[in-house]
């Protein structure tokens, strides 16, 4: 997607799924899917793919255009999920997919780093504070959005 749009839509798929995580500990996984779908034709059409001979050229043009890149963060997520048996939820794995094919690779990384740091931030405070013991479960959504927020504040937003 065109820089601006991917920005609006990641603002929009964050600010909707913070609030439904929320509320309900759910994400509206439809705008997850189109944003993944959005994203994944966008780039396979920027490099060239429907015009590409099938298999070679359109494996070529698949790798070279960074969907696989752009999704992994948000597989690991997860995995990360799969592993620890619901610990992790997997709108948060679909929204992070949908961020990495809206903006790219970088952005899904950077806005998954930030979220990890925001989120263990949090954890100890309330740990140290005694507000929280370790069985305390954290909406992973909110610190998202504020990852995205981060992002966008300090001029990384390409």
């Amino acid at each position: 997607m065109k820089a601006i749009v991917g920005s609006i839509y990641v603002w929009a798929l964050l600010t909707v799924n913070t609030v439904t995580d929320l509320k309900s500990r759910t994400v509206w996984w439809p705008l997850c899917a189109a944003g993944i779908a959005a994203g994944t034709a966008d780039r396979l059409a920027a490099a060239g793919c429907f015009g590409a001979p099938f298999p070679d050229g359109f494996l070529r043009a698949l790798y070279g255009s960074g969907i696989l890149q752009g999704l992994l963060p948000g597989v690991l997520l997860l995995l990360c999920g799969f592993i620890s048996r619901g610990g992790v939820g997997a709108g948060d794995g679909l929204t992070l997919m949908s961020i990495g094919a809206a903006a790219g690779a970088a952005a899904a990384a950077q806005v998954m780093a930030a979220a990890l740091g925001l989120v263990f931030a949090a954890a100890a405070g309330m740990l140290l504070l005694r507000r929280a013991d370790l069985k305390t479960q954290l909406p992973f959504m909110p610190f998202l959005l504020g990852a995205w927020i981060l992002r966008s504040l300090t001029g990384l937003l390409s």
